[in-house]
């Protein structure tokens, strides 16, 4: 019983030493009676009974183990210039350019776009003639395109096959400026102008089937060491290679082509007569 009674006595004590006002508090707005106040304020009146409000004391050191009031710090100005910024940030974007009015989508031959107020007038839109290139050249095919890119199958409209181009070393001097002092100006003219006073495209009405290519390599082939037999037979095949590039088999310049190929093969023929039982290539160089 004298533990009980002593763990009573102890908790008392300590609510009533929590409860207890602190000593370095502070009224706010202490309780004046009423006889005074009015003395200190005649003629006003006197309400009631108001308890003192304390005003609470600046707190004490924190318990072990818990982390004390935070003062404030303030932040201190960077030392030192500060970095300038990238010139990227300083460089404006590149202006865009306007569009061209001439580049329309329906162009217009001979439209004269509007100028701006004291600028000198525009000049009118001139798009120069149109070429005139193979159905298949400009995308056309209606069977689709074989795995070198040309039109499958041998249409009816479009060309098929690949093109003979001018070999990237053959030397075009119709006017003997590059002739060698060995050789004489004929007989190099005739080795380095295409097709040698023929016409280096077939003549026909819209897209031309071109012979320069055809030319040129058989140029290249008897100024190399091939046979007469070899090269002209190459030009031939070279001619008709372009012929069907160009034209489909419907078209009627197809058979116009291959008629003037035959002519090349024959003129050539007559000036380079074939030896007998001797055929072969150029001499690799």
């Amino acid at each position: 019983m004298a533990v009980l009674v002593l763990l009573i006595g102890i908790s008392v004590a300590a609510v009533g030493a929590r409860n207890a006002p602190q000593a370095d508090a502070r009224p706010i707005n202490p309780y004046v009676p009423c006889p005074q106040w009015q003395e200190m304020h005649p003629g006003w009146p006197c309400f009631g009974n108001f308890p003192e409000i304390e005003e609470p004391s600046v707190p004490g050191p924190s318990a072990p183990g818990l982390p004390g009031p935070q003062a404030l710090i303030p932040s201190t100005p960077p030392t030192g210039t500060p970095a300038p910024p990238p010139a990227a940030a300083l460089t404006p974007p590149a202006p865009v350019p306007a569009p061209d009015p001439c580049q329309a989508i329906i162009p217009v031959e001979g439209y004269v776009p509007p100028a701006l107020p004291g600028n000198a007038p525009s000049a009118p839109c001139s798009y120069g003639e149109a070429p005139v290139m193979p159905l298949q050249e400009i995308g056309l095919c209606p069977l689709g395109r074989n795995p070198d890119g040309s039109c499958r199958g041998h249409g009816f409209f479009n060309g098929s096959g690949s093109k003979v181009e001018i070999p990237d070393d053959y030397v075009y001097d119709p006017d003997c400026e590059r002739v060698p002092a060995t050789a004489s100006c004929f007989t190099w003219r005739l080795m380095h102008d295409y097709c040698s006073g023929s016409p280096d495209q077939l003549p026909a009405p819209g897209a031309n089937a071109d012979f320069r290519g055809p030319c040129a390599r058989h140029d290249m082939c008897l100024e190399n060491g091939g046979t007469n037999n070899f090269c002209n037979n190459q030009l031939w095949n070279h001619m008709l290679q372009n012929c069907q590039y160009t034209y489909g088999n419907a078209d009627p310049r197809r058979e116009f082509c291959d008629n003037n190929a035959a002519v090349y093969f024959v003129v050539v023929t007559v000036g380079q007569p074939p030896f007998p039982g001797y055929n072969g290539p150029p001499v690799p160089r």
